[in-house]
């Protein structure tokens, strides 16, 4: 007798389901859902897949990466333990993790994986992760988001480690890097991101991106960066009618007073006189017009 979909446990929040697989007395066969990525763990038992290209054994404990679309049914003996995390594709996006990890991640993700007999630190390490993300299905507590995207990104890491795949960095060409450094400080300057942040997700080291961009501008990477930061803060400052702390939020700044401090320090005075100073000319024609008979 093969009993269909029938799990001891089943959460799921926006997309992201967690479903203990439990057979104690009967073969268990259950389908897998569209539009998911699937990652089946098999602690104990035995199991089938059923793939567009036939079927695959499973000999405990597995860890098997099932893209979507890749996979139709998982069917488990009786006696077998284990867990399925389904994940949606928008997750999945945000859990993969930047630089060159990541890319190379992102690589791996489109291929089925079937890791059998894994090694049992390995299965453990993945294991607690998927009971996290299950524990947090069910408790809907604050900060549950953040938990499980983080939960997602380390089983993926270790998947990615499962699959053997080496780091490969890419040297890219100094003009490519000088323009994707560039592009990146427009999209993360109110981040605040470290130079060490770009240096990783452009993927090359920091003495690297220091060496192609003096070269290129004759300025370092932080240079550039506070250069940026106090151009938008001159542009906000006589365009807008915002507070100087309400600038200085805008710009990612925690704290209004360290705002003043760090754009006095590269101009030369306050951002309050800043703005009066640069609106001295406005006013001061304004007048002379005004004044005209």
């Amino acid at each position: 007798m093969v009993a269909i979909d029938k799990l001891a446990h089943n959460t799921a929040h926006e997309g992201l389901e967690t479903r203990r697989v439990s057979s104690t007395l009967t073969q268990t066969a259950f389908e897998l859902r569209g539009g998911r990525f699937h990652l089946f763990l098999l602690e104990n038992g035995a199991g089938t897949l059923v793939a567009e290209d036939g079927e695959h054994g499973f000999t405990p404990p597995t860890i098997s990466w099932l893209p979507d679309g890749m996979a139709r049914t998982i069917t488990v003996s009786a006696g077998s333990t284990g867990v399925l995390v389904s994940i949606p594709e928008a997750l999945l996006g945000k859990s993969i993790p930047q630089g060159v990890v990541g890319s190379q991640l992102r690589q791996v993700m489109g291929l089925r994986q079937h890791h059998q007999q894994v090694d049992a630190d390995a299965f453990q390490v993945m294991s607690n992760y998927a009971q996290l993300a299950e524990r947090e299905l069910v408790r809907i507590a604050p900060g549950m988001d953040t938990v499980l995207e983080n939960a997602v990104s380390i089983m993926l890491v270790e998947l990615w480690r499962l699959s053997g795949v080496e780091v490969i960095r890419p040297v890219p060409l100094p003009r490519n890097l000088v323009h994707s450094f560039m592009s990146l400080l427009d999209v993360h300057l109110r981040d605040h991101w470290s130079v060490a942040d770009y240096a990783d997700h452009l993927g090359v080291s920091r003495d690297r991106l220091t060496s192609v961009l003096r070269r290129a501008t004759g300025e370092a990477p932080l240079a550039l960066i506070h250069g940026k930061m106090i151009a938008e803060a001159k542009v906000l400052l006589t365009s807008t009618t915002q507070q100087v702390a309400e600038i200085a939020f805008t710009l990612g700044f925690n704290d209004p007073a360290y705002f003043n401090r760090f754009f006095q320090r590269h101009v030369g005075t306050t951002p309050a006189r800043y703005r009066r100073e640069k609106r001295k000319p406005e006013l001061s024609e304004e007048e002379s017009f005004a004044a005209w008979p």
